[in-house]
């Protein structure tokens, strides 16, 4: 039983490692990341207000 399971887990991570269709295994790219944490900020700073 655990040789099933360590025989699927390593597959799995062999498909995600190769197959470039998947977007399970991969990181964003440092621009869509960069993007990500500025839109964040940009929304951040918008929603918040500030008191009299």
């Amino acid at each position: 039983m655990l040789f099933v399971l360590a025989v699927n887990l390593v597959g799995d991570g062999l498909r995600d490692a190769l197959d470039p269709t998947s977007a399970a295994g991969r990181r964003p790219s440092r621009r869509a990341r960069t993007r990500a944490l500025a839109d964040s900020r940009q929304t951040v700073t918008t929603t918040r207000r500030s008191t009299p």
